[in-house]
């Protein structure tokens, strides 16, 4: 798979897991999906990316369990 079809995928599975996040910003609501962040609510992501293999392998778990984890939040980048 070349490149752009990998992130094209990608671009549209974190599209589709921050749909099941909420679609927006838990603090303020933003929705623009540019600004959008994976949060870890306990502030324990290190741990969490380093058995799951990372924020591409959080997202596909996401999409195959169809939930979100109450683990995370949406958060954007300000």
């Amino acid at each position: 798979m070349d490149k752009e079809k990998a992130r094209k995928r990608y671009l549209k599975r974190r599209r589709l897991a921050f749909a099941l996040g909420g679609g927006s910003c838990q603090c303020c609501g933003e929705a623009d999906e540019a600004f959008l962040e994976v949060d870890h609510v306990h502030n324990d992501g290190n741990l969490h990316r380093r058995f799951t293999g990372g924020i591409r392998a959080i997202i596909s778990r996401v999409l195959k369990d169809n939930h979100w984890p109450s683990n995370l939040q949406l958060l954007c980048a300000n």
